[in-house]
């Protein structure tokens, strides 16, 4: 269909050795394949890695892999990745400023191997993603001055979302 699966594991290893396996039978059918490997080793996440069959080396670790965008692997055919990328991912995605600074493409399939692991023992990990603020610090307090002054018939409080949302 063109719009790409997901494969999901648990470590970056595993994704990295299926990629590597894989990679040569999707490599003859006229496939594409990218690696999601961890922000800290792909420039925090602006980059990743295409599988390259013409790119073997003695480095276990990027054999077979050509370091792309990471936008361009999430374009791939089929994405190795594990969860906390992907999920991270989303999260930075949610936060970009234009959609030029999206990292995913839309999200149609996946597959996950271990899935126990992943859905159920990965789910007790929260993903938080954190940083230096953007914003001048005294803003926050000058939004507290604003929020005192608020009524109740400017607000409407969400029990079950545990929400706020203004009123018009």
């Amino acid at each position: 269909t063109e719009r790409g699966a997901h494969l999901v594991t648990v470590n970056d290893y595993l994704a990295r050795r299926d990629a590597k396996w894989m990679g040569p039978i999707f490599h003859f059918l006229g496939m594409t394949v990218g690696i999601l490997q961890d922000a800290s080793r792909t420039e925090h996440a602006r980059k990743a890695y295409m599988f390259d069959p013409e790119l073997g080396s003695s480095q276990e670790d990027t054999s077979y892999m050509r370091l792309v965008l990471r936008q361009e692997a999430y374009g791939a055919d089929v994405t190795y990745a594990t969860n906390n990328e992907i999920g991270f991912d989303y999260l930075r995605d949610n936060m970009a400023r234009s959609l030029a600074d999206r990292r995913q493409r839309e999200l149609n399939y996946a597959i996950i191997d271990e899935v126990d692991n992943v859905l159920i023992d990965g789910a007790r990990t929260p993903l938080i993603i954190s940083g230096p603020a953007q914003h001048d610090p005294q803003i926050y307090g000058e939004l507290a001055k604003v929020v005192r002054k608020l009524k109740p018939t400017h607000y409407e409080i969400d029990e079950r979302s545990r929400g706020i949302s203004l009123v018009d």
